[in-house]
């Protein structure tokens, strides 16, 4: 995804995209009308050159966005279609990501047609278009003529009939999506009607970002020898494959990670997600580049992220039936959805481009996709299948979720950051895990002066999978913050918690915790451990604190810690950093809003949400002088109704 700002911010974990999918396609009658291009197969530019091609900022106003076929619905009723979008307050309609057939019937003849006619239909309307490439549905004649469809993790073809039937390291497929990117590019890459294009669509959606065909297994071997200096001994050291003599003799006999009778080298299976993720990126970027010479208006892609506010959403395809086959949304759901939307000010609501909440977080939590194939290729947990584990416990997304949740429940503003993101403007630091520590991050947290919060197995790899020398965290930042040694990990199976204790409190532990030692090298930790482990292990650290002579301020937390146990942690830390939350007061875990209640607050409106869809749940800490702005009805003072939303002006 071609990102050009921080991250997320305020109360949006994820990207602000696809949300009115549920409005879909308006249809009622209409009247056509004439193209307003001229059509025939040839490659007339309605464009201006690349060196005038600039991209166009866009306004902050929040506009409304709807998905739209016309070459599914006859052209009588395209003018009342649009006619009715007018009167939706829908300013925006994406089309042709899915038209490849129809734009190019048959390689290199195109045929313009019916988007010239509903372009202008639209246009006539005084409706914007985001125009998507449609590079997700490649058509017979392509797959027909040239090697482009993928294999999955047991070898066997997936075949022509559905969508994403290619393989991002074929050539052949690399080159015609270049060539119909291009040539819808030069016709409309100007065109009035033209606001913003989508870059294919759901990029590696239906598992199709790891493919297992002849193409990807030349591509990886060609990644493998740049990384590797074209020197197959330097892979074998760096991969350990002296255990189980996995030795290669050349690149040629690597092949693809799966289907080996047991689990395979996990440096090369991270290896392999990095190689697959880089595929998409780089397929991405030609697009990105070939738009780029003809046209100035803004791009962006679909499906990568959704709303954090989306209560059903499952991590991408980890579940993957939570994203095809759904209930109907509750009463209330959908305009819950939007108040959420417009209280973080989403300047598009659909797959466009997002407008950052204009607070200034003190609060930053990290995000590491890394962290993400590290836990994937190495879970030390569940069982293996084919090409990868299968259940096992420590998840990612839910650990980050879990941190998070944290957070939002005492109402304070977050920003999700990257490794890569400066730690300079943020009070408070929190990392639930960051196996493999980039030199990036590294290098911002050696520079960072305030208070960090790292979680389970961070620092306990090395960039090659493998375990650092020394106990760790034994190298780098986090060894110089702070004496502390993990000297045992456990991966603990259902029905085997741990628990811990914390501000008088005992909190249930399961999936992961760990044996620390709060010191090193004769240096003691310079603050009693605030969480300490209560059942077998009464009394032992299952936290490290240490403030250094220069101030930097650190904990690490020795266990897969949920939400209701990072509660009071973190209040307690940011009313002692004197960071308020949105209700402008330093934060308690006695206010906790609990699991269904989040606000936001946008300037001095302060919004509230349910998402509890079966009763009515109280807003906790309202200012009393706070004057309700809507979704007061029927509601008692500060309660808030089932999938309800209510605002307040703040004084």
């Amino acid at each position: 995804m071609m990102m050009r700002c921080k991250m997320w911010t305020g109360s949006a974990l994820s990207l602000a995209l696809a949300l009115l999918f549920s409005l879909a396609i308006l249809a009622v009658a209409c009247t056509a009308s004439q193209a307003i291009l001229r059509s025939d197969n040839s490659d007339n530019s309605t464009t201006t050159s690349s060196s005038s091609a600039r991209t166009r900022p866009w306004s902050s106003s929040p506009r409304f966005a709807v998905d739209y076929y016309p070459a599914q619905w006859h052209a009588s009723l395209w003018q009342a279609d649009a006619q009715l979008m007018l009167r939706s307050n829908i300013t925006h309609v994406r089309i042709s990501e899915f038209d490849w057939a129809m734009l190019e019937p048959s390689e290199g003849v195109y045929d313009w047609t019916l988007l010239d006619a509903s372009l202008h239909v639209l246009h006539a309307h005084g409706l914007k278009v985001i125009l998507g490439t449609p590079t997700a549905t490649p058509p017979a004649w392509v797959v027909r003529r040239y090697e482009v469809l993928p294999r999955d993790a047991y070898l066997r073809e997936r075949h022509f009939g559905s969508r994403r039937h290619y393989s991002f390291s074929s050539q052949h497929y690399r080159r015609l999506s270049s060539n119909i990117t291009r040539a819808l590019a030069k016709r409309y890459g100007m065109h009035p009607a033209v606001d913003a294009w989508q870059l294919d669509n759901e990029l590696g959606c239906h598992n199709t970002v790891r493919t297992y065909d002849l193409h990807a297994t030349l591509a990886f071997r060609h990644w493998l020898a740049l990384k590797y200096s074209d020197d197959i001994a330097v892979l074998n050291e760096a991969q350990g494959r002296a255990f189980w003599s996995e030795a290669y003799e050349s690149f040629e006999e690597v092949r693809a990670p799966s289907l080996t009778v047991t689990e395979d080298n996990p440096a090369l299976r991270m290896d392999w997600l990095r190689f697959s993720s880089e595929q998409v990126a780089e397929f991405a970027s030609e697009q990105v580049e070939v738009i780029r010479r003809y046209s100035d208006r803004e791009q962006m892609h679909a499906g990568m992220m959704r709303p954090d506010n989306v209560p059903d959403a499952a991590w991408h395809e980890q579940q993957a039936a939570a994203r095809d086959v759904r209930a109907m949304e509750r009463v209330g759901v959908l305009s819950r959805r939007d108040g959420h939307a417009a209280a973080a000010a989403e300047e598009e609501q659909h797959e466009l481009r997002w407008t950052l909440n204009r607070t200034t977080p003190k609060v930053a939590l990290v995000l590491d996709y890394t962290a993400a194939m590290l836990l994937e290729v190495n879970p030390q947990g569940g069982r293996w299948d084919t090409n990868t584990f299968k259940d096992y416990a420590f998840q990612y997304p839910e650990l980050l979720t879990e941190w998070y949740s944290a957070l939002r429940r005492l109402a304070l503003d977050v920003d999700v950051i990257g490794p890569d993101t400066s730690l300079a403007h943020y009070t408070l630091v929190l990392v639930p895990t960051m196996p493999i520590i980039s030199s990036e991050f590294d290098r911002h947290l050696a520079n960072y002066n305030g208070t960090a919060v790292f979680g389970p197995r961070t620092a306990s790899k090395t960039s090659n999978v493998s375990i650092p020398h020394g106990l760790a965290p034994s190298s780098g930042a986090l060894r110089d913050r702070m004496p502390l040694k993990v000297v045992r990990v456990e991966s603990l199976r259902e029905g085997l918690d741990d628990s811990v204790s914390l501000q008088g409190a005992t909190y249930a532990v399961d999936t992961w915790s760990e044996w620390l030692e709060c010191e090193r090298d004769n240096v003691r930790a310079s603050e009693p451990s605030p969480v300490l482990y209560h059942t077998y292990r009464a009394g032992e650290a299952a936290s490290c604190e240490h403030i250094t002579s220069d101030a930097k301020h650190t904990i690490y937390l020795g266990y897969y810690a949920r939400s209701n146990s990072l509660i009071p942690l973190f209040a307690s830390l940011a009313a002692r950093l004197r960071i308020k939350n949105v209700l402008n007061r330093l934060p308690s875990a006695s206010e906790d809003l609990g699991e269904y209640v989040r606000l936001t607050r946008y300037a001095d409106t302060l919004f509230a949400f349910n998402y509890d869809d079966k009763r009515a749940r109280e807003v906790r800490g309202v200012p009393s002088d706070a004057v309700s702005i809507f979704g007061q009805e029927e509601q008692e003072d500060h309660l808030i109704g089932p999938a309800g939303v209510r605002a307040w002006k703040m004084s």
